[in-house]
């Protein structure tokens, strides 16, 4: 059924829940994804905000207006409930928004989910290597071609020296890939969920008793996530500097110059963005303010259709079934399950 056929209050209704599941994914998705052991799940709730914005576009019939609306909610609330979020998570969420405001517009629904998926993917991925570029500057990628230029010495294999460009052209590639795959499923969606709509509610009937309550993984515990993971990061470039038989020097002064930066971003950049954040909520308009506030208090239940889709979805045992079947059954839920009065 297409959102025409539907009544203009249904297609609303729809609207905010889609984006209220959308707020909730920003704030706290990678945590239940985690739970459903998924792996690599900040790749999958990055593809997750192209899912939810092409139902919305679907649903709002490509009104590029409502996909701003909705853009902006979702910064509003994200904002609110995820304060910690680096300035970086804003801005992808505010690139996704607007491109889709953009492509949704431009071309066929299909066409349009899948430069979405491809753009937003590739911007994913050019984020992060500019933000390794900030952490540890110029002198990484040149580690990578010395290191590189040895490994192929060893094995007498003949090669340019750019190896650097070589592994972030093959970085961005697969996230492009990624995001035409993801795109490509997303136009699909309305589809499947005519088709499922009726069985999922028939057995989200007969696990309401036994849901399992997923939550969002706290700020401590993404804020250990992130020390790990940073860890981890320095660790591997710091051998990597070892390896490619750069002087001590030099990775004493790569060491002092990704503290010196990251003292910085959490000690000047991070508060400022807080500052221009709580700023910016202040400034926006009443009827902004009310939606956002519309949207929180739908976020116990869609912790809750959560549980439920994960109980559903946990019995699979190929993971990527799992995740199709978890998601879908996500958005089914958060669409037509009967909210308690």
């Amino acid at each position: 059924m297409l959102p025409s056929q539907i009544n203009s209050t249904q297609n609303n209704n729809a609207i905010k829940r889609l984006t209220a599941l959308w707020a909730l994914s920003e704030s706290g998705l990678g945590g239940m994804m985690f739970a459903l052991k998924i792996p690599f799940t900040g790749f999958f709730v990055g593809g997750f905000a192209i899912i939810m914005l092409g139902l919305i576009a679907f649903f709002s019939n490509n009104n590029y207006k409502q996909i701003i609306k909705s853009t902006i909610i979702v910064l509003m609330v994200k904002a609110v409930v995820s304060p910690h979020s680096p300035l970086p998570a804003y801005l992808a969420v505010a690139f996704q928004g607007i491109s889709a405001a953009i492509f949704f517009s431009l071309f066929s629904y299909k066409t349009a989910c899948i430069i979405l998926g491809i753009v937003s993917m590739a911007e994913s991925a050019i984020q992060k290597i500019i933000t390794l570029t900030i952490l540890f500057g110029k002198k990484l990628w040149e580690a990578i071609d010395a290191l590189f230029v040895q490994i192929t010495n060893e094995f007498s294999i003949a090669w340019h020296k750019d190896y650097s460009l070589w592994l972030i052209g093959i970085y961005i590639l697969f996230f492009i890939i990624w995001g035409a795959i993801v795109g490509r499923w997303a136009s699909k969606i309305p589809q499947y969920i005519s088709e499922k709509k009726d069985d999922v509610l028939h057995d989200y009937e007969n696990v309401k008793q036994q849901t399992i309550a997923v939550n969002p993984i706290r700020a401590s515990k993404r804020k250990t996530k992130r020390i790990i993971y940073f860890t981890a990061i320095l660790i591997f470039i710091v051998g990597v500097f070892l390896i490619s038989g750069s002087s001590r020097n030099t990775v004493l002064f790569i060491l002092g110059r990704s503290i010196a930066v990251l003292l910085i971003i959490y000690f000047i950049f991070t508060p400022l963005t807080k500052w221009l954040l709580q700023k910016w909520l202040h400034n926006r308009p009443s009827n902004q303010k009310k939606a956002a506030e519309e949207v929180i208090t739908l976020l116990p239940q869609m912790r809750t259709y959560v549980g439920s889709a994960f109980t559903m979805a946990i019995n699979e045992l190929k993971y990527f079934k799992r995740l199709r079947k978890f998601i879908l059954y996500i958005i089914i839920l958060s669409l037509y399950a009967e909210q308690p009065q």
